[in-house]
């Protein structure tokens, strides 16, 4: 029986590296301060790195405070991976042109390739993050502001110099990582509101 309760341990999951970077920081400035600095180099090595991974931690946290979406996000040999239920996908990380977040989750663009479609809160959706802050220019501030907002229109969060700036004419996403293409009356071209029926993926294409 686990004497932490299950909000604590999820706390305790989200917040892993940044805990592990604050211990480690900790560690390195007992170092410094020891008898006769003997160790204040290394120490001071010790700290940089563990408030390098307090930081990214702390944004990998923030941005797991989304979750319950359907399927499964990857990272392997250079390649961004979602499984869904009802729709997936692989995109080269090197050939990504563009980030939207549209209504219900992400839209990854590549080229002339499908468009991949992650929902919010997919497991797994760190890696999505820590993929796209190898991107060119890319803010991890502006992604971690994107997957708070609530709209209804496709808002471009990354994109190549040489890639597209029109918003795409897109569907939702529903939770089941399908394309949603129930209209919510905002007119022609317009995304669709967010819904959790099972169905097949549908991405708009003009």
């Amino acid at each position: 029986m686990s004497l932490l309760r299950p909000e604590a341990r999820a706390a305790l999951i989200r917040w892993r590296e940044t805990l592990t970077g604050l211990a480690t920081v900790a560690l390195g400035a007992w170092w410094m301060t020891g008898p006769r600095g003997l160790l204040f180099w290394v120490g001071a090595v010790v700290v940089l790195a563990g408030a390098a991974l307090a930081v990214t931690g702390t944004l990998r946290a923030r941005f797991r405070a989304v979750s319950g979406g359907a399927g499964v996000v990857e990272v392997v040999e250079g390649q961004l991976a979602y499984f869904g239920p009802d729709h997936g996908g692989v995109i080269d990380l090197g050939a990504i042109t563009a980030l939207w977040r549209v209504p219900g989750g992400w839209r990854i663009e590549a080229g002339q390739a499908q468009p991949l479609l992650v929902p919010l809160g997919a497991t797994g959706g760190e890696a999505l993050f820590d993929a796209c802050t190898r991107l060119p220019g890319f803010s991890s501030a502006a992604m971690l502001r994107a997957q708070q907002m609530q709209r209804d229109l496709p808002h471009r969060v990354w994109a190549r110099p040489d890639g597209p700036r029109d918003a795409p004419r897109m569907p939702g996403v529903g939770r089941n990582g399908a394309g949603d293409t129930a209209g919510d009356g905002a007119g022609a071209g317009a995304p669709g509101a967010l819904t959790s029926r099972a169905g097949p993926s549908t991405t708009s294409r003009n």
